[in-house]
């Protein structure tokens, strides 16, 4: 009987399968995504830095004049394109109040730099929101600054230029103009996970009609999130051609059909910013 017992558990040992884990995982973001949040918080307070109703007040300075890179003319891949310009892209980080508790919060979106004199780029919605109390900015080695002003911007194309404060910036990216059908690369910080890169290419370009201007937009089919605005979209030269403005879903009855990822068009900052190279 103690064989037989012995036997029957080997047999269904062999046809057992654990149950599945079928919830998500909600840990999805990394372990130095969680640093990078603390290490924003703690510097937020540190870091000299003008006010956000400050920046919220100069946001209609309209024309500046920068000295910015020249365009680039020789193709690179895309891990080429990451490994030179995440140099370029920065955390844009704000603290606020959540109105539930007295602690303080983080939030982070994108941008990039444009000069070596300081000049950083991000999505005029992210500098526009009076429920931040103040920005820093942070470059991928993980240097803070303070913003000193708006430079200009421009609301209809969703852009501002922010002066930063300090020395030795982070090394500045190429502007250009947008060709459909050009491959393109997103570097972002998407739902809190820190310079992912993703790739597609440019799909169109629009004007919207529920905005004041004659600069078209650009789609692009590179995936982004929240947290990606202001961020840059680089050609397969390694110029920026665009800046993440927002997403549109495309439905059938309840069913999402189709995501367009619409951006700032580079030719509206390069209006503004009277360039000298």
């Amino acid at each position: 009987m103690r064989i037989f017992f012995i036997f029957l558990f080997f047999i269904c040992s062999c046809f057992y399968s654990p149950p599945q884990i079928t919830t998500p995982y909600r840990g999805s973001i990394g372990k130095e995504d969680h640093e990078t949040e603390r290490f924003l918080l703690e510097k937020i307070a540190q870091t000299k830095t003008a006010t956000t109703k400050q920046l919220i007040s100069q946001l209609s300075t309209t024309k500046c004049t920068l000295k910015t890179p020249m365009a680039n003319h020789h193709k690179m891949t895309g891990s080429d394109i990451y490994q030179q310009y995440t140099k370029s892209v920065v955390i844009v980080a704000q603290r606020y109040l959540c109105g539930n508790c007295s602690q303080w919060h983080v939030a982070t979106s994108s941008g990039f730099m444009i000069s070596e004199s300081g000049a950083c780029v991000t999505s005029y919605h992210v500098i526009d929101d009076n429920k931040a109390e103040r920005f820093i900015v942070i470059s991928v080695d993980k240097k803070c600054y303070g913003i000193e002003r708006v430079l200009a911007a421009d609301k209809h194309n969703d852009f501002v230029v922010l002066q930063l404060i300090g020395h030795k910036f982070p090394m500045p990216a190429p502007l250009a103009k947008p060709t459909i059908g050009r491959k393109v690369y997103v570097i972002s910080h998407p739902q809190r996970r820190y310079y992912s890169l993703t790739s597609g290419i440019i799909s169109r370009l629009f004007t919207p009609e529920s905005r004041s201007t004659n600069i078209p937009y650009v789609t692009i089919t590179a995936d982004y999130a929240t947290g990606s605005s202001g961020a840059p979209i680089f050609d397969e030269y390694g110029n920026v051609i665009g800046v993440v403005s927002y997403t549109q879903s495309a439905y059938a009855g309840r069913d999402v059909q189709m995501v367009f990822k619409n951006a700032t068009n580079a030719i509206a900052i390069l209006k503004v910013v009277k360039v000298s190279h």
